[in-house]
């Protein structure tokens, strides 16, 4: 089922993404308003902070989203990786994706940067306890459905 949230989550980034981030603050760390140059540096960000998930992918992105990517974290379980032109884009495409998830009755567990400048969006799937430790890394916001 994470695999499939993943995907579908990539499809709807890499297509074109509406909404304010609402959710759950994460435990310690960076306060997430932090600014990434390539989806490369959050990747490495995020493999620096102790989530092993190895054969990262740089996706050609043609939607809303300015840099996509994703990386394995085993089992078929991945996390897709997005860097947005804004807050306001990232904010929208957020809530596209949940709409979509939710509307399929897909759970899911974002961590979504802060501020204006934190423009960046991790999808662990329906994955919380990856979502937790991406969070505590990055110390962005987690955002999931109600059954993750």
């Amino acid at each position: 089922m994470r695999k499939v949230a993943a995907l579908v989550a990539a499809g709807l980034v890499l297509a074109g993404c509406s909404s304010t981030v609402q959710g759950v603050a994460s435990p310690a760390g960076p306060d997430g308003s932090q600014n990434y140059a390539s989806v490369k540096d959050l990747y490495e960000d995020i493999v620096a902070g102790g989530t092993d998930c190895g054969n990262f992918q740089e996706e050609s992105s043609s939607g809303i989203a300015e840099e996509a990517g994703n990386c394995e974290l085993g089992g078929g379980d991945q996390l897709v990786l997005t860097l947005w032109k804004d807050a306001a884009a990232r904010d929208d495409g957020l809530s596209q994706l949940e709409d979509t998830l939710d509307s399929i009755e897909v759970d899911y567990c974002f961590v979504v940067g802060r501020g204006d400048s934190g423009t960046w969006l991790v999808n662990a799937g329906d994955a919380p306890d990856v979502c937790r430790a991406v969070a505590a890394d990055l110390g962005g916001q987690i955002d999931r459905s109600a059954g993750s």
